[in-house]
């Protein structure tokens, strides 16, 4: 009986004790520095910025990304035209065309009429965007 008893006590002795403490005790977690971080914080102290293009020169380094790839990121496109969002969406709005079904989701492709690019139809791009300028301007 007194086994009995001695092993109900036991039994009913919780496992762990809580322990109240007197004061909190603050431990910092590690931050990690990755190298992409540390380039981006590193431009942004130099005031490192995109100088923006002149557009027929970002049209032509767009023609030259979609050469060798049909299907491009905007982010993608900022990056190999060093050039801000803004200005990249804005030629991309006259050039491109923007997918928002699978399977090219999220992606810009040339419209037709400009896929088959060359020097010649690149000065005709140029030349055909500036006049439809002209005529928003006198609308």
């Amino acid at each position: 009986m007194r086994m009995k008893i001695s092993q109900i006590q036991r039994v009913s002795q919780p496992k762990k004790m809580v322990k109240q403490m007197e004061r909190a005790v603050v431990k910092f977690k590690p931050v990690n520095a990755h190298q992409e971080h540390q380039a981006k914080d590193k431009a942004r102290k130099e005031g490192v910025r995109a100088i923006r293009l002149e557009r027929d020169e970002v049209v032509s380094l767009l023609f030259n990304a979609f050469e060798r790839h049909q299907f491009y990121r905007q982010a993608d496109l900022q990056r190999i035209t060093n050039q801000p969002a803004s200005v990249v969406r804005e030629v991309l709005n006259d050039i491109g065309l923007y997918h928002d079904s699978a399977p090219h989701r999220s992606m810009w492709a040339l419209k037709p009429e400009y896929r088959n690019y060359s020097k010649q139809l690149a000065r005709n791009v140029e030349q055909k965007l500036q006049q439809q300028q002209k005529q928003k301007d006198d609308k």
